[in-house]
């Protein structure tokens, strides 16, 4: 998901490449179906994934992935 200073958020697609440690954005409820994390390496993870189209652009304000509870133990470990 990408953050823009305006009122939008968009999405985009990509594969998180194995290994990538995610860290929790914000405090989550216990309880919610989604939650979202990004990932440590931020910056250099960001040229990476991001469209360079849209990370260059002058409204663009960062990104993020969302996760459901279900991907923990399939498309996550924690740690």
């Amino acid at each position: 998901m990408a953050d823009w200073l305006a009122p939008f958020t968009g999405s985009f697609e990509c594969v998180i490449p194995k290994d990538t440690i995610l860290l929790a954005d914000y405090d989550q409820q216990d309880n919610t179906i989604g939650f979202s994390l990004i990932p440590e390496a931020y910056k250099k993870m960001e040229k990476i994934l991001f469209p360079e189209a849209d990370r260059t652009s002058i409204k663009y304000g960062g990104y993020y992935f969302h996760f459901i509870q279900d991907d923990i133990g399939v498309r996550l470990k924690k740690l």
